[in-house]
């Protein structure tokens, strides 16, 4: 016998998880709950979950310690199986070990290039950046996080980017905002979350920015929260091109 319905395997913050196939998102409430959704999810007004216009949501039926952690900057991204992941932290382990010994320097090198290559053939639905930022974030232990190896992983991924680590956008509804260097626009939602996106988002049926429900490539991440009066008041109006 085999199961019926499909799962796929994905990280998030230190943990593999097994959720449904079509899950693209994964978060946590203010509870601690976790849950996988298959539209990207928004916190209503006034609210303590994140919820989704979409059929698609799965309880996880698991609970996260927050640990003083924001619940409002858990969302991940996770459009495809992460088991990859898992194989490439082996590879930062195993090139880490071979770090400082010179007979070893031309190996170390060829599995750096081995994680690279993997890193980049996974960003099919966001950037390269992206990619290796949910690596680190989720699956990387802090130990390694710390090694040499994840220094020269980061050389062979983008040294050759014209993009910068950063931009700040001046005066964001009275903030200056520090976005990463391939954002090229910036929108706030309803609830004050300040979004960062690689390609030009739409508003969704939901009443939130997004790129990816409507078939869009391109990351986006959080960057920062406005208040509500602010918010309620300008947020279909936000959308802003960031300046090169």
């Amino acid at each position: 016998m085999k199961l019926k319905t499909a799962n796929k395997t994905v990280m998030f913050y230190g943990n593999v998880l097994r959720v449904n196939i079509h899950a693209k998102w994964i978060a946590v409430d203010e509870n601690g709950e976790m849950s996988a959704f298959e539209d990207e999810p928004y916190i209503p007004h006034n609210q303590e979950v994140w919820e989704s216009g979409s059929a698609g949501i799965w309880s996880l039926e698991s609970y996260m310690e927050l640990e003083g952690d924001n619940w409002k900057e858990t969302l991940a991204y996770c459009p495809q199986d992460q088991s990859w992941m898992i194989v490439a932290v082996g590879k930062i382990h195993a090139a880490h070990s071979l770090h400082g010994e010179i007979e070893f320097y031309k190996a170390m090198h060829s599995i750096i290039n081995d994680i690279a290559d993997i890193i980049r053939s996974k960003s099919v639905n966001c950037s390269v950046r992206e990619t290796f930022n949910a690596l680190m974030k989720h699956a990387a232990p802090p130990c390694l996080q710390a090694s040499p190896v994840v220094g020269l992983l980061r050389d062979n991924l983008f040294s050759n980017s014209k993009d910068p680590e950063s931009r700040i956008v001046k005066d964001y509804y009275g903030l200056d905002v520090i976005v990463p260097g391939w954002a090229r626009w910036i929108a706030m939602n309803c609830n004050g979350s300040v979004m960062a996106f690689e390609v030009q988002p739409d508003i969704t049926p939901w009443d939130i920015w997004g790129s990816v429900i409507h078939g869009k490539s391109g990351a986006s991440t959080q960057v920062a929260w406005r208040d509500e009066t602010t918010s309620n008041t300008n947020w279909k109006d936000s959308l802003r091109e960031v300046r090169l």
